[in-house]
């Protein structure tokens, strides 16, 4: 671990949901999956199907399937005006005319008793796998604002929806749908990252949208080809600007370009740090970027600072994954006017060494931990390079940046495709090889471990002094949420009928836990 002179900065954005919704992955721009006064029982239980009605404190089940690409985090739904809005694919077959298709679905379902409402559904692409895994659910987590809803589906289209769908017997925006039933989504307008920006996703597109006034903020997904090596579109943005209202764009940027070392999954966050917005994005490269949210004015973007993730000296390493560079999976969250952000890959590549890093955002430039250099130029920094950033046997070395902006890093950590999650200055998150790690979140000193025993991929929820985090074995384990080493015995968990690969979620007093197989809301009876 290393750790240094603690700089807090005042950050004017809220760090938690707004009340009574939970409009977009984590509650808010910030990214910090935290809720407070939601008086949630601790003495529930889930029955199994054919003995449901014994369950305590289950408000409602519904069969939505979160078999998300597990190269990310599995997206937990969103909760606005009395709805609930989740991905899923289409095995629950809840429009009968098309319950035989394999289709990526955007669900929405009423907040009180789970009954369906409607799903916009949307056809596989024919590449197959290389873009888009059969049978998987929608990935994103949508972002909600009034009437409006924003995704990314599997075709790797940005679609703005009524929420409505059409219930309020109108068809909104685009009149030409193909299908215009209650049961269906009503589309205002969309956007396609590959036919006009020429976007090649890797296995699967995952952004989360988040957005501040009329402009939303998303990660393209682009990535290599099956060979794992070639950047079919390095000149396609990774990260992307949109008008929400129009779907017209703000601005565009292609930073990692050739070094994208896999995929692009992880999703942004926005915030305002000592009065400067800014939009953070994980790139494909091992980078954090952070952009003037409004870009140049021109169509480009305006780059406040860039911070390499990975130590200089590791490659990225395709005959071993287990070693070397690490993507970003997780997203960055905002907490105390620091940012923090977890590495990792993709679970098919196994457990390996991974780092837990914080950082002040008000610093400019490149404002990674080391600065990399050759001897044909000794004075000037080269630039990054995607699979080794310092090669030694080339004549490169590193200096301490003077500039960089790390707060401190844990590295006593697995690879991680969650998040971490912050209140009262207390850190948890859990990593690849099922541990939970407890940390101060300014600090970075480690309170306490404990092991699930089952891999983790999702971030955890922290809700009225506990902390909730499900596995790959279905199990959702419940912590206090204290610096108290005895917290790493766990206060009770409870087994699911399906891995959690999403996190939970808390809001009007209800909790939801999407497993592989349902959505469960879980309530106090009353």
């Amino acid at each position: 671990m290393k750790w240094f002179p603690v700089l807090i900065i005042v950050s004017f954005c809220l760090s938690e949901a707004r009340s009574g919704e939970w409009a977009q992955w984590g509650g808010s721009s910030q990214r910090n999956n935290v809720a407070r006064d939601q008086k949630l029982p601790l003495d529930w239980e889930v029955k199994t199907r054919s003995k449901f009605s014994e369950s305590r404190h289950v408000k409602w089940a519904s069969s939505v399937f979160s078999h998300g690409y597990r190269g990310a985090q599995a997206a937990p739904p969103a909760v606005a005006s009395g709805k609930v809005f989740v991905g899923s694919n289409n095995n629950a077959g809840h429009i009968r005319e098309l319950e035989d298709e394999d289709l990526a679905v955007m669900v929405c379902m009423r907040e009180s008793d789970g009954a369906f409402l409607w799903q916009h559904s949307s056809k596989r692409l024919k590449e197959g796998k290389v873009h888009d895994w059969e049978f998987m659910s929608v990935c994103s987590t949508p972002y909600v604002v009034d009437d409006r809803l924003w995704y990314v589906n599997n075709r790797c289209e940005v679609v703005c929806l009524d929420t409505e769908g059409f219930h309020d017997g109108e068809n909104d925006g685009i009149t030409t749908e193909d299908r215009t039933t209650k049961a269906d989504g009503d589309v205002v307008w969309s956007f396609d990252m590959r036919a006009e920006l020429g976007v090649s996703p890797h296995n699967f597109v995952s952004s989360s949208i988040t957005g501040s006034g009329d402009v939303i903020f998303l990660s393209t997904g682009n990535g290599v080809i099956w060979d794992h090596k070639t950047l079919l579109r390095p000149e396609a943005p990774s990260f992307l600007a949109l008008d929400r209202n129009t779907g017209k764009i703000i601005w565009e940027d292609n930073s990692p370009g050739r070094n994208i070392l896999h995929g692009s999954w992880s999703s942004p966050a926005y915030g305002v740090f000592d009065g400067v917005p800014q939009v953070i994005f994980a790139g494909g490269d091992g980078w954090l970027y952070s952009f003037n949210p409004k870009g140049d004015g021109k169509g480009g973007s305006d780059l406040l600072w860039k911070f390499d993730c990975n130590p200089k000296e590791l490659s990225w390493n395709s005959k071993n994954w287990k070693v070397g560079r690490n993507n970003l999976i997780g997203f960055p969250v905002i907490y105390g006017g620091l940012i923090y952000i977890a590495t990792g890959q993709e679970p098919e590549h196994g457990s390996g060494k991974g780092q837990l890093l914080c950082m002040d955002p008000t610093k400019r430039g490149d404002v990674s931990p080391q600065v990399v250099f050759n001897r044909s130029a000794p004075e000037t920094g080269i630039p990054p390079k995607r699979n080794l950033a310092c090669d030694t046997e080339a004549g490169d070395f590193t200096r301490e940046n003077p500039n960089s902006a790390l707060r401190w890093s844990f590295e006593e950590i697995d690879r991680c495709c969650g998040s971490p999650a912050i209140a009262d200055n207390i850190l948890v998150i859990g990593d690849s090889d099922g541990s939970v790690h407890c940390l101060d979140a300014f600090s970075g000193e480690l309170h306490w471990t404990a092991d699930t025993f089952s891999r983790i991929y999702a971030a955890p929820l922290i809700v009225d002094g506990h902390v909730y985090l499900g596995n790959e074995d279905g199990e959702l384990h419940i912590f206090r949420h204290t610096a108290d080493p005895e917290a790493a015995n766990p206060v009770r968990w409870v087994e699911f009928s399906g891995s959690l690969y999403a996190p939970p979620i808390a809001v009007n007093h209800q909790l939801y836990v999407l497993s592989s197989e349902e959505l469960v809301a879980i309530r106090k009876a009353e």
